[in-house]
């Protein structure tokens, strides 16, 4: 399986072509859509600022099957405050058919920064 990765402030995409095992549907139902609502968040936050999922939501609607050769993950950051972000998610495959959709709220918060030496 590869996985090729573009992203820019508020948005993420992942592009993930099939692997030669059964593990094929596992591998592509829930994880890149949680990932890629996840990441767009994250792309967003500056140095010392983290954040952790509260609500996730995916809706399945076909399936993902060994014949599908290439599924593409997008997210995209509906709104960041000071301590709410919320984002939606596409999993596409290479016609532009939509194979699942995600959203996801997450609490945003300080961390510590820490020095490198």
């Amino acid at each position: 399986m590869a996985i090729k990765v573009a992203s820019s402030p508020g948005r993420m995409g992942a592009s993930f072509t099939r692997c030669d095992s059964s593990e094929y549907c596992v591998v592509f139902s829930p994880a890149p859509a949680d990932s890629c609502v996840g990441c767009a968040v994250h792309s967003t936050l500056p140095a010392g600022k983290g954040y952790t999922t509260v609500e996730l939501k995916i809706d399945d609607v076909r399936a993902v099957t060994d014949k599908l050769a290439l599924v593409r993950a997008e997210g995209k950051v509906i709104h960041v405050g000071g301590r709410l972000a919320t984002a939606e998610g596409r999993l596409t495959g290479p016609d532009g058919k939509l194979y699942a959709h995600a959203s996801t709220t997450c609490v945003v918060f300080e961390t510590p920064l820490t020095e490198r030496h």
